[in-house]
């Protein structure tokens, strides 16, 4: 079995349980370009979540229909039952509650108590496809360092970067819950797959979303290999299944996709052209 770590910085993690990351960057950028990029908006809603001793990173998901705030995050870094707090950089730091964890699933939502913001909300990815070579956003805090780097800083700063979906694992043995994984790769400068800011999950960021160009919520960062060249990081997928469970834990509405959504307004436009045809 290969070496894999979880990451989940401020405890002793053995080798089989999760542990939360943060942003380690490819050498030929700065950590001001991955801290310049972690303002981009669509990492508003990325904060820091404290867990007792531990932290991660967790996600502003929506506004559920009861007007309540909800975040996700890995399960790992925030189970059913589980109480802490969520910092916002310049926008402050809120308790949360009514953490859920999903049975076979690293994946885990909370409420968001006292939330007084408006940021935008995150759409599920629902279809089920996951298309290699999708490009992807994500954004953490914790241990940060370039790859040649052998220690980690750590600070309140969240870094942003860029990333490639290299493989999907519908079925695994890697992990204590066999759920189907989305695969990253850090790849070197000269690769084709390398991205302007190119990153990668280290420890303190598990919980890490990964957003697609049309914002949406593919999987989070559950685990992975040492940060080098050429290591893979393991995110737990978000499944039309799943999808389904945290809307209903939530109580927020789910958001069609953005090709759902054309798909029905040319479904309209046509049932509107046979209307017109038959009242000429």
């Amino acid at each position: 079995m290969r070496f894999h770590h979880i990451i989940f910085a401020g405890v002793a993690a053995s080798m089989l349980s999760p542990i939360s990351q943060a942003v380690v960057w490819s050498n030929e950028l700065t950590d001001a370009n991955m801290i310049a990029f972690g303002q981009d908006v669509r990492f508003a809603g990325t904060g820091r979540l404290s867990i007792g001793g531990s932290f991660g990173t967790g996600s502003f998901l929506g506004i559920s229909r009861t007007g309540e705030a909800w975040g996700i995050s890995a399960k790992h870094v925030v189970d059913t039952g589980d109480t802490g707090s969520f910092f916002l950089p310049g926008l402050g730091t809120y308790s949360i509650s009514n953490a859920t964890g999903f049975a076979g699933k690293d994946v885990s939502v909370f409420k968001i108590n006292g939330w007084n913001q408006n940021l935008p909300s995150r759409r599920l990815y629902t279809s089920g496809v996951y298309t290699v070579g999708t490009r992807f956003y994500s954004a953490g805090f914790g241990g940060n360092r370039p790859e040649s780097g052998n220690t980690y800083d750590f600070d309140n700063n969240r870094r942003g970067f860029q990333t490639i979906l290299d493989q999907y694992l519908p079925v695994n043995n890697l992990w204590p819950e066999a759920q189907p994984f989305l695969i990253d790769r850090f790849d070197a400068p000269g690769d084709p797959n390398h991205q302007p800011f190119e990153g990668f999950g280290a420890p303190g960021d598990s919980g890490s979303f990964l957003l697609d160009d049309q914002n949406q919520i593919w999987g989070v960062l559950s685990g992975g290999d040492f940060e080098k060249y050429g290591a893979e990081n393991w995110y737990a997928s978000i499944t039309p299944t799943l999808a389904n469970q945290i809307y209903t834990v939530t109580n927020i509405d789910p958001v069609p996709e953005p090709a759902t959504v054309i798909a029905l307004m040319a479904g309209v436009g046509a049932l509107a052209r046979r209307r017109r045809q038959r009242n000429v």
